[in-house]
């Protein structure tokens, strides 16, 4: 979510300017939030989230939720720390994190290459792109099919994204002619 905080002293107004279609959370990355109230120093709030944890002080937060709701809704609370009204209640759209796509040696989503196996020694990889946060993908395990003369040559299951075992020894054999099938890649991300 972005927040622009403007003081405006023309009239003695404080005015907050806010893209309301953007009031997003992600599940299980770092949210950056910053809170300020007029006429109460930010040392003097508290904030709470009904989802996931905050951390931070000083206008400057960090909410992390866990898990998407029923209603996609959540919720962060401001309160003034000597009083026990609330101050504010903002509501969030709280969203998974995009499936990615895979990457083959730095090849995007799908890729012909005349060259044979060369290109395609280190493995695979998740990447996600355009998306606002820094986040960094783990591939657990994929399939691996390889024709060669329209029939199955290989076909097995390797753990990680490098090519490991019995999968390495077959990716050193392909050349041109072959074609190679990655499917049901598990990925998690960090």
């Amino acid at each position: 979510s972005i927040l622009f905080l403007f003081s405006n002293y023309y009239n003695a107004q404080n005015i907050v300017v806010a893209n309301t279609k953007m009031n997003v959370v992600f599940v299980g990355v770092d949210n950056p939030i910053k809170v300020a109230v007029s006429d109460c120093p930010t040392k003097n709030l508290i904030v709470r989230v009904n989802q996931g944890k905050i951390t931070g002080k000083n206008g400057n937060y960090i909410w992390r939720p866990t898990s998407p709701t029923n209603n996609g809704i959540v919720s962060i609370y401001v309160q003034q720390d000597n009083s026990e009204k609330l101050i504010s209640t903002h509501t969030y759209r709280i969203k998974l994190i995009p499936n990615p796509y895979t990457s083959l040696s730095g090849w995007q989503r799908s890729c012909i290459n005349p060259n044979g196996s060369s290109f395609i020694k280190n493995g695979l990889t998740a990447v996600l792109d355009n998306f606002p946060f820094d986040v960094q993908f783990e591939i657990i395990s994929f399939k691996i099919t390889v024709v060669r003369d329209n029939k199955v040559f290989f076909e097995g299951t390797n753990n990680g994204g490098s090519f490991k075992g019995q999968t390495a020894q077959i990716i050193q054999m392909v050349e041109v002619g072959y074609t190679v099938y990655f499917s049901e890649v598990k990925c998690r991300y960090s």
